[in-house]
């Protein structure tokens, strides 16, 4: 009787060990097929993000020479948080940057929420609720970037989510690269009240502006620009103007000088020039190099 019972037992254990094995399974399979369901496309910065969500235990603090206090992680790294609120332009050293736990440090994606800083600057102007991209499509990222003096500057820019990895890959490489760019605000910043999102453009091209989101019409048409969704970006547009059809874009008048692409001047992009390599490689297109003339745009 005893061994009949004891071996009762063990069969009741081994079926037990062996529905859990399979429960296991299960939600093992499930959480596969779950992460085979992220967008390729946006997996990078998924990825980049995800990294980044770990707070610091523990803080100490460095003024840097433009004034600003950044905080740093317990290894003396500075954090995601200041990072964020640095503002865009800011001149950060070269000591600084190594300080500062590396240039790696200096390049984030952040999503966008409600209520947040980069939201209470967007809403009502380049963001605005409507049928085609939502809050939750677009990212904010931070870079570091060259100015036209080789100094080394704290750059912003929003996208689309689903590029957001690959732009953050194309500022870092154009960094290593020392690619200047004359500055790199939100098009938020050259908003009029009353204005419009062509309006802020025009002013954003003007003044040498790298910039991307903008939900906006195409100018001259009703149809959604590229940048309305968060899949274009505008680099050095000063030097770069809009040419349809060979001639220079009207609201563009002050960049007349470099209409005449064969001057070859300083900070004009060509098909050879290794911006539009480093953009290419990360499946934009140029569309410097199609009938519409666009010098600043890229595209994905």
């Amino acid at each position: 009787m005893e061994r009949r019972h004891l071996r009762k037992v063990i069969c009741m254990i081994l079926v037990t060990a062996l529905a859990c094995a399979a429960a296991l399974v299960s939600v093992s399979c499930g959480k596969e097929e779950e992460e085979k369901a992220v967008p390729e496309e946006d997996a990078a910065a998924q990825a980049e993000e995800e990294k980044q969500e770990a707070p610091a235990s523990k803080t100490s603090a460095l003024r840097l020479k433009s004034g600003k206090t950044v905080k740093l992680d317990e290894e003396g790294r500075i954090t995601r948080k200041s990072v964020y609120r640095l503002k865009s332009g800011t001149r950060v050293t070269r000591g600084e940057i190594k300080k500062t736990g590396g240039a790696s440090r200096y390049f984030r994606i952040y999503r966008i929420r409600k209520g947040d800083r980069v939201f209470r600057r967007i809403n009502g102007r380049s963001y605005r609720e409507n049928p085609y991209v939502s809050l939750s499509d677009l990212r904010y990222i931070k870079t570091l970037y060259r100015d036209f003096s080789g100094k080394t500057r704290t750059g912003e820019i929003i996208v689309n989510k689903a590029v957001a990895g690959d732009t953050l890959e194309i500022f870092r490489e154009l960094y290593k690269e020392k690619y200047e760019i004359r500055k790199m605000r939100l098009v938020d910043d050259y908003w009029k009240e009353g204005g419009s999102g062509t309006d802020a453009d025009t002013a954003s091209m003007n003044d040498d502006n790298t910039s991307g989101f903008n939900y906006r019409t195409v100018a001259g048409t009703s149809t959604i620009s590229r940048h309305g969704s968060g899949r274009a970006i505008d680099v050095n547009p000063f030097e770069n103007p809009w040419c349809p059809g060979g001639k220079l874009y009207g609201n563009q008048s002050a960049s007349a000088e470099y209409a005449d692409r064969g001057k070859k001047l300083p900070h004009m992009i060509y098909s050879d020039s290794v911006i539009t390599k480093i953009f290419k490689e990360h499946g934009f297109r140029w569309l410097g190099e199609t009938g519409t003339r666009d010098y600043q745009h890229f595209e994905k």
